[in-house]
């Protein structure tokens, strides 16, 4: 974020109905409204969250993404392909419907997994996406790593050549030594390093991918107390395992599965079902609130206005101004010290100083303008009455009494005047 400070305009729901924080919003010429924001709750600052804004699928959008074609969905939304691709796929939308055929996706299997994707399209017929969903597929039926990249390109192909003429006098040496000898950079003298003690390995490929998931499994469930019950950031996690943030957070979203553990959502709502009584107990300030369930003012906050969204009460900023106005009188009041303001209602000094000041913000005075108003509304006791009896009359000090005295001779020469 840098720098500059993003101020949300709006809360809204997307398609599946998430909440989300909206930041910037822009009219298309078509009349439909897009926003770009964060889920609700997160900014860049949280772990996992892009720094960049997300464009939020709203049920509009999707409706359009549904009923018209890719171009004609980015020219009216205004966004690019590969946007309107994503919003495809999260909406499960293929551009052209196949059949899931067992026998022949088995009998093709080597195919499917190894020619080239130009090789498939002139002999099948087959596009990018139906390439892979048939892989996807393939993985159902046989034990394949479905993510790992099988297929192989040109260069690719030519290197894998080299690689075969060249094996045995690469047997046996070192990664120093392979770019010497062969003149090649660090990075392909590893990558035929590594071949070689692949090929020397007992495990063959199905075997081999079966043990590191195996390896896999057991690592995450050796380390389970670190990454579900530390509290360790996934940052600090990410450190001590030398691994990449994203990894971690595979890990544990894994780690909750192999063990059977509710998902983050289901999670959330056990969690505000136990905790709803302290979030919403008056008697608890949020300095308590800190202390009794461990979690940091800022996630308090959070944690408060997301509860108060999911029971459809009124957001705090509205509740506090509402109090502001039931208790003008006494927030207001000239005669009466901050002190004994904060006794009446309850409130710290502090909070009663700042909030004094929003409230005549809101209603446009200024002390000067209650001031004006008291001696206008009592201008007869004060031509009257002596200072002793206007003193025991309002409970007011002999230098305020004076000083309003004054402020009324001001008024009458500027009226005199005008």
């Amino acid at each position: 974020m840098g720098k500059y400070k993003h101020f949300k305009i709006k809360t809204i729901k997307d398609w599946e109905g998430e909440y989300w924080d909206a930041y910037e919003e822009r009219k298309t010429h078509t009349g439909i409204r897009v926003y770009r924001g964060w889920p609700y709750g997160f900014t860049a600052k949280d772990e996992g969250v892009s720094p960049s804004f997300s464009v939020i699928l709203t049920s509009e959008m999707a409706d359009l993404v549904k009923e018209y074609k890719v171009f004609e969905v980015a020219k009216q939304l205004e966004l690019s392909l590969s946007m309107v691709g994503k919003f495809r796929r999260l909406l499960g939308i293929q551009r052209n419907f196949i059949y899931r055929n067992d026998p022949w996706i088995l009998a093709h299997q080597d195919e499917l997994l190894y020619d080239s994707l130009e090789t498939l399209k002139a002999k099948y017929g087959l596009t990018r996406p139906q390439v892979y969903q048939h892989k996807i597929w393939l993985a159902e039926l046989v034990d394949i790593p479905v993510r790992k990249k099988l297929r192989k390109k040109q260069s690719e192909v030519i290197q894998e050549q080299w690689f075969q003429a060249n094996k045995q006098q690469l047997n046996g040496l070192t990664v120093q030594e392979i770019v010497e000898k062969f003149d090649v950079s660090v990075f392909i003298a590893k990558k035929f390093y590594n071949r070689i003690q692949q090929e020397l390995d007992e495990f063959s490929f199905s075997e081999k991918f079966q043990n590191d998931k195996q390896e896999k499994r057991q690592w995450l469930l050796d380390h389970q107390e670190e990454l579900l019950n530390s509290g360790k950031t996934v940052a600090v996690l990410a450190d001590q395992f030398q691994k990449m943030p994203g990894e971690i957070l595979r890990a544990k979203a894994k780690l909750r599965e192999i063990l059977d553990i509710p998902k983050m959502k289901v999670q959330k709502e056990a969690w505000f079902a136990l905790h709803q009584e302290d979030l919403l107990n008056p008697e608890l300030s949020n300095e308590d609130l800190v202390k009794k369930l461990g979690l940091s003012l800022e996630q308090i906050f959070r944690k408060k206005d997301e509860l108060r969204q999911r029971l459809g009460l009124a957001k705090h900023k509205d509740r506090v101004q509402a109090w502001r106005l039931e208790n003008q009188e006494i927030l207001l009041d000239l005669h009466l010290s901050v002190t004994e303001v904060a006794k009446r209602l309850k409130r710290s000094e502090k909070y009663i100083i700042k909030n004094r000041m929003v409230l005549r913000k809101f209603l446009n005075i200024t002390i000067e303008d209650q001031k004006r108003a008291w001696v206008k509304q009592h201008q007869q006791d004060l031509e009257q009455l002596s200072i002793s009896k206007i003193q025991e009359k309002y409970q007011l000090g002999r230098y305020v009494v004076q000083g309003y005295r004054r402020l009324l001779v001001t008024m009458t020469q500027n009226e005199t005047c005008s």
